[in-house]
């Protein structure tokens, strides 16, 4: 059964766990890169159209359908120093954070917003949060993620 829970979509092993249908060990078999995974699919590329420019966001299939639900792990960015945060940056590796000044390249950042404020955190602890993720298609904008009605998980 162990085996079997390792290979469900990150949407699905909430209810499987919440089911009974795991032990705390099939919990920590939780791949906490398949979120990010998912928003890796995604892609946005420039377009300019009769001088005017665009972002082109493709937004694939496996990923609208985890949206509703959308648990994922990773290292907090505060936004502001306040003693209770409602909303922070997401990123997958420290060490490749594009607004830290150590970022190589592009990799994926998804803003979160907290349904309710928490106590604040400590810049990089590594948080798993659960939401709604809006997918953005503005064309004005880069931004593709939002994760919005969220809530820390343990």
């Amino acid at each position: 059964m162990i085996a079997s829970l390792a290979k469900l979509p990150v949407r699905l092993l909430p209810a499987a766990l919440a089911a009974g249908l795991a032990t705390a060990a099939a919990a920590e078999l939780w791949d906490s890169d398949a979120a990010w995974n998912l928003l890796n699919l995604a892609s946005v590329s420039e377009a300019v159209v009769d001088d005017t420019w665009f972002a082109v966001k493709e937004f694939p299939e496996e990923l609208r359908a985890a949206a509703d639900d959308f648990l994922i792990e990773g290292y907090v960015v505060p936004i502001l120093a306040e003693p209770k945060i409602s909303s922070f940056i997401l990123v997958q590796d420290p060490e490749n954070c594009p607004f830290c000044g150590t970022g190589s390249g592009y990799a994926p950042v998804l803003e979160v917003i907290l349904g309710e404020p928490i106590p604040s955190v400590e810049e990089f602890s590594r948080i798993r949060v659960q939401g709604e993720l809006e997918l953005i298609d503005d064309p004005q904008t880069f931004q593709m993620f939002v994760l919005v009605n969220a809530a820390p998980v343990s």
